[in-house]
């Protein structure tokens, strides 16, 4: 009996040691804007929450692409003000980017419970994060093109 708890608990813990986070993406990694343009990553979080909704995003009305768990899309942008929205089966979240030369900007958008522990109250959110944010989030993501370059 004592050499089977022990074994339970070496389960539980090597699956404990499985779980750590990833190490932040290098900045290095980032892409670089063209000259005298800006550039977008849009994030999509991996989680349960959402798993099975299509995020679609759009940037100026224009749809981009569609991301699903886990992914992002790098958007260059003209200079000046753009609506980046996603938009969620009923729900859709939008923010304003004003794109300066050569800047990158990040955008980070999930599946969120307005009450913890009940799965029918949730919202979803799009926000512009850090870069330091962002490289966290971006270590255990997968890259896709935008439609209009597949």
């Amino acid at each position: 009996m004592h050499s089977f708890i022990t074994l339970i608990l070496l389960v539980l813990l090597s699956g404990c040691a499985a779980l750590q986070p990833k190490p932040p993406m290098e900045a290095s990694a980032l892409q670089s804007p063209e000259k005298d343009k800006a550039l977008i990553y849009t994030m999509r979080l991996s989680q349960t929450l959402g798993l099975a909704s299509p995020a679609h995003v759009f940037i100026d009305d224009k749809e981009i692409t569609t991301l699903w768990n886990g992914a992002y899309v790098t958007t260059p942008l003209t200079l000046g003000k753009h609506t980046i929205m996603v938009k969620w089966l009923y729900l859709k979240n939008q923010i304003i980017i004003d794109a300066k030369p050569d800047s990158t900007y990040f955008v980070l958008t999930g599946w969120y419970e307005t009450i913890l522990g009940c799965p029918m109250c949730v919202e979803t959110r799009t926000q512009e994060i850090s870069q330091i944010e962002a490289l966290s989030q971006l270590s255990g993501m997968y890259e896709i093109k935008p439609e209009s370059q597949n």
